[in-house]
C-alpha cells in the first residue's frame, strides 16, 4: 500500500490573559468566556474539511496562540478526539501544545500528557525578569524554571523553549546569560528568534518615541552567530 501524503493540523487559540508588549499576533485579552463557544467552532471547521483530507495522513498537531495553555484540558481532549475521528491520524502523531509558564500547573500538566499531547512548547523567551517586564510577559524567570520541572515530572519527553533576542538595551552577555539558563534545563528544542518591532505594538510604539533605542541588526547578528556557535 503506498504511502499517505503527510498533512499538519494547527489549531490558533486567540485567548490571553494580557497582551505583551510585542505581540501583533491575532489574540485577545478579555474573552475567555468564549473558549467553549470557539472549541465547537474548530469541531466544525473540522468537520468542513475532513472529506477533502481523508487521503492525507495527520502527521502532527500543533496547538498555538494566543495562549493555548488557557483552554481546559477537556478541551484539548475534545479537539484530539475529534481529530481522530476525522481524519486519518498517524499513531505516533507529534502532538504539540504551546504554554505560557505563568498559566500551567503540574496537575494540568500531567492531565494534558495522558490525554495526547506529547511536546511542550514554553513561551520563556527570557531568562531575565527585567527583559520579561519589559517585554510585558506575566511569568518570572523562576516560574519559567519551575514549569519547565513540572512538566518533565508530568512526563513530557520531548520539550522546546521559546527564547527571544535582540531585544532594546539587551547585550551579548545578556543573551549569553539566557542561552545558557535554557541549557542547564536541557531542553529538547530551542527556538530562538530576533525581536520584530511590529507597528502598532507598545514596543514599537516607545522605540518610535524614542523612549527605547532601536534595534542594533549587528548586535543581533552577532547574537545569532553566537547562538548557532
Amino acid at each position: 500500500m503506498a504511502e499517505l501524503a503527510g498533512l499538519s493540523l494547527y489549531f490558533h487559540i486567540p485567548f490571553c490573559l494580557s497582551k505583551c508588549h510585542y505581540c501583533d499576533f491575532n489574540s485577545y485579552v478579555g474573552l475567555g468566556w468564549l473558549i467553549p463557544q470557539y472549541v465547537d467552532a474548530l469541531q466544525e471547521e473540522m468537520q468542513l474539511y475532513a472529506k477533502a483530507a481523508w487521503q492525507f495522513e495527520v502527521k502532527t498537531a500543533y496547538f498555538g496562540g494566543g495562549t493555548p495553555s488557557l483552554l481546559p484540558r477537556e478541551a484539548v481532549a475534545r479537539l484530539l478526539e475529534t481529530s481522530a475521528r476525522l481524519f486519518h491520524t498517524s499513531p505516533g502523531m507529534e502532538v504539540t501544545l504551546e504554554a505560557n509558564p505563568g498559566t500551567v500547573e503540574p496537575s494540568f500538566l500531567a492531565q494534558l500528557r495522558r490525554g495526547g499531547v506529547n511536546r511542550l512548547s514554553l513561551g520563556v523567551q527570557s531568562f531575565s525578569d527585567r527583559e520579561l517586564r519589559l517585554l510585558g510577559r506575566i511569568h518570572s524567570a523562576a516560574e519559567a524554571r519551575e514549569a519547565y520541572q513540572a512538566a518533565r515530572q508530568a512526563g513530557f519527553q520531548n520539550i522546546n523553549i521559546d527564547l527571544l533576542y535582540a531585544l532594546p538595551r539587551q547585550t551579548i552577555k545578556k543573551w549569553q546569560n539566557s542561552l545558557a539558563a535554557a541549557l542547564r534545563l536541557a531542553p529538547d528544542h530551542l527556538s530562538l528568534y530576533p525581536l520584530t518591532l511590529e507597528p502598532g505594538t507598545p514596543l514599537s510604539s516607545a522605540v518610535a518615541a524614542g523612549s527605547l533605542p532601536p534595534p542594533d541588526a549587528d548586535l543581533a547578528a552577532e547574537m545569532y552567530l553566537f547562538a548557532s556557535d
